[in-house]
């Protein structure tokens, strides 16, 4: 097999050590490859999707309240594949699992950064759901200055006593500004120093994964 895609729920990277349960032993792993057989010698593209899940009668413990600036990719590298159409879906997910007291901001890049949602505790979901419903892509990728603005809403809200988090939906392919894997892991070490903690998510098969995880991992 020549690519294996894990695909998992964009929510799960975003909450990610922010929600935990009284009894590990009782969370439940599942995977399922979505075809029985692969054929011996040949090259194929399979796609393996893990979960997990809480068995019932498990208690989730309080999480502290989440200050989070989702950044979402645009470009016209994401209209390819229904990339878009997952990271919205992802975002979507993500925005019915906030409780009141958290806090959202929405950011969006193609050529330019641009602020789809400022900073605010959330309210009106639908309303949210709603925006981001509308998000179609087009132009170049400015990947930096989409998390450059994504820290700047963050900071509006930022609390020793909250998440300060950033989560970057996008294939990686930047091409606007700084670009290169040093240039995002530099970003990513500076907002790790200010406590904020960078999450990436790559969709579809061709992203970037040496900058996206050169930018999470230098965040801490």
């Amino acid at each position: 097999m020549k690519k294996i895609l894990y695909s998992a729920i964009a929510a799960a990277a975003v909450l990610a050590g922010v929600v935990s349960y009284a009894q590990a032993a009782n969370v439940k792993v599942s995977a399922n490859l979505d075809k029985p057989y692969v054929l011996a010698g040949e090259d194929e593209t399979v796609v393996l999707k893990v979960g997990l899940s809480a068995e019932p009668g498990v208690e989730k413990t309080k999480r502290p309240p989440i200050n989070i600036a989702v950044v979402i990719d645009k470009s016209g590298s994401m209209s390819s594949d229904g990339k878009i159409e997952k990271a919205k879906e992802g975002v979507y997910r993500v925005i019915e699992q906030l409780n009141e007291g958290d806090v959202i901001s929405i950011i969006v890049y193609d050529t330019y950064p641009s602020v789809l949602v400022y900073a605010q505790p959330v309210r009106g979901k639908s309303a949210l759901i709603n925006m981001v419903s509308q998000i179609y892509p087009s132009g170049s990728t400015a990947l930096y200055g989409g998390i450059e603005l994504g820290a700047q809403e963050l900071r509006k809200y930022a609390s020793d006593y909250s998440l300060n988090k950033i989560v970057l939906l996008s294939d990686g392919l930047a091409n606007v500004g700084l670009q290169s894997t040093e240039d995002l892991a530099n970003l990513g070490r500076a907002l790790g120093d200010e406590g904020f903690i960078v999450s990436t998510v790559g969709v579809g098969l061709d992203y970037n994964e040496d900058l996206m995880t050169s930018l999470a991992r230098e965040s801490g």
